[in-house]
């Protein structure tokens, strides 16, 4: 008898797509470039992921890696990566 069902978020539940959003909020290319590898590429996004870092000691190893001037926007970008999901059609009603 099944007792348990465990469902992925990223890429099962949800589509993760960190890229598209950071280029579609940045407007200038290179700075979504610089944005987007120091928050999503990064090993600070890993350990985030992995539960080994706070939000906090990410965020502080994540602005290390841009000109003080992106520190805002990459701010920003991490306040609100969940917008870079959105529902999988189908997966609700599975659920």
């Amino acid at each position: 008898m099944i007792q348990n069902i465990v469902f992925d978020m990223g890429g099962v539940l949800l589509y993760y797509e960190p890229k598209p959003y950071v280029y579609r909020e940045i407007p200038n290319q290179e700075e979504a470039k610089q944005i987007y590898e120091a928050c999503f590429a990064g090993e600070e996004w890993r350990g985030l992921d992995a539960g080994l870092l706070t939000e906090e000691e990410a965020l502080a190893g994540m602005e290390a890696h841009v000109p003080e001037g992106l520190r805002p926007a990459l701010r920003q970008i991490f306040a609100n990566w969940p917008a870079c999901m959105s529902p999988v059609p189908g997966m609700e009603d599975l659920v």
